[in-house]
């Protein structure tokens, strides 16, 4: 989902297990959230300014990686 008015790009995941949303605003600020469904529990991955040093594709990866593995969690009990 794009918003130019607003300034932003953001990713958004639905699935059985989780859902995430990650997004990169045009004024240098990204926030990256996590909620597993079945543990009903979020988890803030990231919310903060960029720096001029950071990789958008590795800040993604490492994203991805985090939605992976809380979507394959085996349920508690």
């Amino acid at each position: 989902v794009a918003d130019n008015k607003r300034g932003k790009a953001t990713i958004e995941i639905d699935s059985s297990s989780v859902v995430a949303s990650i997004t990169f605003w045009n004024k240098g600020d990204v926030a990256a959230l996590l909620f597993n469904k079945r543990a009903n529990k979020e988890y803030i991955l990231d919310d903060r300014k960029l720096s001029p040093s950071d990789q958008v594709e590795l800040l993604m990866d490492s994203y991805m990686r985090r939605v992976v593995e809380e979507s394959e969690k085996k349920p508690a009990g």
